[in-house]
């Protein structure tokens, strides 16, 4: 009896330590991919540069 109460024991501490990690990483990944698909969305959305082009002024004045 003892040993099937130890093997039980060890299988639920390995269950929960798989579950833990499990959703650890999980939530890593999630987040890490929310992150990447967010950027990945900024990327597309920015606009090309403004291209400004200014008219050419000539100034004529006596030189002093």
């Amino acid at each position: 009896m003892h040993a099937r109460t130890q093997r039980s024991t060890r299988l639920a501490g390995f269950m929960v330590a798989l579950g833990v990690t499990v959703l650890v990483q999980g939530g890593m990944l999630w987040k890490f991919d929310d992150v990447a698909q967010r950027h990945a969305a900024a990327e597309r959305n920015k606009s090309a540069p403004a291209t400004v082009t200014l008219a050419r002024v000539t100034i004529s004045a006596p030189r002093s």
